[in-house]
């Protein structure tokens, strides 16, 4: 905290020497640094505060803050400015600013037990926004530009005579110093802090007027039993029961509380209150409908409109025929504050009649109807969405209001062999209806439940081996890697690649064929063949034979190469290796020592490297990618 706070203890000892009706002086300020805005555009002009009465007069206070404009301090010691209130007012604080003073809150305390520090849980008497929400508990806009509060009761417990009242503008913050937040600081923000002196006074006990009423008669007692007669003085947080009889054939239309119909018959008194009555042999009727809908209202004898709030004769019947606006359906219905949804169906056409035995009052709510629109997506060559929605999975179900406008999509992947088979909504072809590719879109305003389905297909191939002795074949997928199950189809420009391995040393490819068409061997890199883009069935013999070469032979047979990264190893191959690289036209380009040869200097490209061993020569085909 970096407001100076003189020590509580050292305040309250001041405050014996000077008697009740001194202030502590412990109440934070900000000081040094602090108290200096650099926001000086940020102020507040004026502050008003209303509903004040003294000896039952109204008090007037509007004081200047900043009128002139730009100012350099936080804190402004008003102290001087005094505003006396009496206990039970219902105090409004608002205030005039800057444009520039906006994205800020605003805050009241008042130190109702003097003790010289604000409570910020008892004594923040009233602010327009924290965490969400203003003093009343009410949701509040957090941009801070509105000019007042929510107004504030002085409590009758208040301590009586002079205290501090504080008015503090910061961010979000209900310490009744500062926000303590670094990049929040209450100078950063040009916030401000203003001290008056409030003087709270008791009030007079207030008197209790009886007005006796005609056709009924009032009865006011206390919570003990005792009458209350009319013109009585109570004390002020007294709680009084007041009871009505009506004459034969009456009843009690409005309990009057200073002359406003009341539905309370305990009151607490803290103001001069007087009750009256009324009595009447009619029943009201009240109703009220949303917008949507419309409620038609009629005598049931004569067919004369009902206007609501109409007193009408007991024993009355009164015709109800709802109607609703296009789209729209009943949502609820209470009478008297219990569900009476049941009185409009629609197999009675909305319509229901009641007969005024007791005050009526039906509330009718409704509201656009919310109609199931479902996708459902066969195939995973594409796309089904509505645009703004989160609704591509298989079988999902969302829920659109009447009426809105929708932007179906079903685009197929980006690939020309992907491509929408169907398109139907509600069992219906709509293919021809969505919009050329690359949109493939259909807009429609929702009417009716809808089911939207789209089917995505792609070519599929075949790729079968024919295996002839001992040995294996692996089917996967180039880029991936994936494995694939054999003698299966494969879509359309897949990039396959087979993996060829003998059973044992015993055993070596010895041909392919594919289509019935030979397969060069070199191009069988470390046992993988590359089919490449499937765009057509294939057909493979391969065939493993066993081995009977001598040693010198079967050595040169086991040399194979590797590439990765610019670097090509040649397996089963001696350090003394000695490889020569060609070209496609039997041109040198390239001589290398060893069973790792660095590459980089060739370019991308098909080349014939020429292996020399000890023992001997082999020619094999190398792409440098």
């Amino acid at each position: 905290m970096r407001l100076r706070k003189i020590l509580i203890g050292v305040a309250v000892s001041l405050f014996s020497l000077l008697g009740t009706n001194a202030q502590p002086s412990g109440y934070c300020v900000p000081e040094g640094i602090y108290n200096v805005t650099t926001k000086s555009e940020r102020y507040i002009k004026t502050v008003t505060i209303s509903g004040a009465t003294f000896k039952e007069e109204p008090v007037e206070f509007t004081k200047d803050i900043s009128p002139a404009g730009n100012r350099t301090n936080v804190y402004y010691d008003k102290t001087a400015e005094e505003l006396t209130v009496t206990a039970g007012d219902v105090l409004n604080i608002s205030w005039t600013r800057s444009s520039a003073l906006i994205w800020m809150h605003f805050y009241a305390y008042i130190d109702y037990n003097q003790d010289g520090v604000f409570d910020q849980n008892t004594e923040a008497v009233a602010y327009t926004y924290y965490k969400g929400k203003d003093s009343k508990g009410v949701a509040a806009y957090d941009g801070g530009e509105i000019t007042y509060m929510p107004n504030f009761t002085i409590p009758e417990s208040a301590l009586k005579g002079a205290t501090r009242l504080r008015i503090k503008c910061d961010w979000d913050c209900l310490n009744p110093c500062e926000n303590d937040e670094e990049k929040n600081y209450i100078y950063k923000n040009g916030g401000s802090i203003i001290d008056f002196t409030i003087n709270i006074v008791a009030k007079a006990n207030p008197v209790v007027t009886i007005v006796q009423p005609e056709n009924g008669n009032i009865t006011v007692t206390d919570t003990e039993g005792n009458t209350i007669e009319n013109e009585t003085s109570v004390e002020p947080g007294t709680k009084l029961v007041i009871a009505t009889t009506a004459n034969e054939g009456m009843h009690l239309k409005h309990l009057l509380i200073n002359d406003e119909p009341s539905q309370e018959h305990e009151i607490t008194v803290y103001k001069d209150l007087a009750i009256s009555a009324m009595f009447t042999a009619d029943w009201n009727l009240q109703y009220f409908v949303s917008d949507g809908a419309k409620l038609s209202v009629t005598r049931k004898s004569d067919g004369t409109t009902i206007d609501t709030n109409a007193d009408l004769a007991p024993g009355t019947e009164v015709d109800m025929a709802l109607s609703f606006e296009e789209g729209y359906e009943l949502v609820s219905a209470t009478l008297n504050g219990e569900d009476a949804k049941a009185l409009f169906t629609e197999e009675n056409q909305y319509k229901t009649t009641l007969t005024m035995t007791a005050n009526q009052n039906l509330s009718i709510v409704v509201a656009k109807k919310r109609l199931e629109v479902s996708l459902k997506q066969i195939g995973t060559w594409g796309v089904l969405s509505i645009e703004g929605y989160n609704g591509a999975a298989d079988s999902e179900s969302i829920l659109i209001e009447y009426g809105t406008e929708i932007t179906i999509k079903a685009v197929p992947e980006e690939c020309d062999e992907a491509w929408l088979e169907s398109f139907t909504i509600n069992g219906k072809d709509r293919t021809n209806d969505l919009t050329a590719a690359p949109e493939y879109s259909l807009n429609m305003t929702v009417k009716e439940p809808l089911e939207i389905i789209a089917t995505f297909a792609v070519h599929m191939y075949s790729v079968k081996f024919n295996i002839t002795g001992k040995g294996k074949v692996i089917l996967f997928d180039s880029v991936t890697k994936e494995e694939y199950p054999l003698g299966e189809k494969y879509p359309q420009n897949a990039q396959l690649s087979c993996r060829l391995t003998p059973e044992d040393d015993n055993w070596e490819l010895s041909s392919i064929k594919e289509n019935g068409d030979n397969v060069d061997l070199n191009s069988v890199v470390v046992g993988i063949y590359e089919i490449g883009w499937l765009m057509q069935d294939y057909v493979y013999d391969v065939v493993f034979t066993t081995s009977g070469v001598g040693i010198k032979d079967e050595v040169a047979r086991s040399i194979s190469l590797y590439y990765h990264e610019d670097v090509l190893y040649v397996n089963n191959a001696s350090p003394e290796t000695v490889c020569t690289f060609f070209d496609l036209t039997g041109k040198p380009v390239m001589t290398g020592t060893g069973n790792v040869v660095k590459v980089s200097q060739l370019t991308a490209g098909c080349y014939l490297v020429k292996v020399t061993t000890d023992k001997d020569v082999k020619v094999l085909k190398f792409v440098k990618e």
